[in-house]
């Protein structure tokens, strides 16, 4: 499985910030959240927090996967219960 490339100059910072985000997006979309739900959620950039597309909304592109680019990101939750993301498809 290829877990993708963040766009160069990115930081860990930045990525922090996909994070976060994403989680809000996650809480917004699981009000009873769980380790089960949150490993291999998908945040759009391309979407609102709660999931909804906004007409003319740019595209936040994060990264490539595949080859493509990508304004997606996917969390992973290891046994220590570290969140760990990376571009998604």
């Amino acid at each position: 499985m290829s877990r993708g490339v963040w766009l160069p100059k990115s930081t860990d910072a930045d990525v922090k910030r996909l994070i976060d985000d994403a989680l809000w997006s996650y809480s917004i979309l699981h009000p009873t959240p769980s380790m089960k739900t949150l490993d291999g959620f998908v945040y759009d950039r391309a979407l609102t927090f709660n999931g909804e597309r906004l007409p003319g909304r740019k595209r936040q592109i994060v990264g490539a996967n595949r080859g493509k680019c990508t304004t997606k990101i996917k969390l992973h939750v290891n046994n220590e219960g570290q969140i760990h993301a990376f571009p998604w498809p």
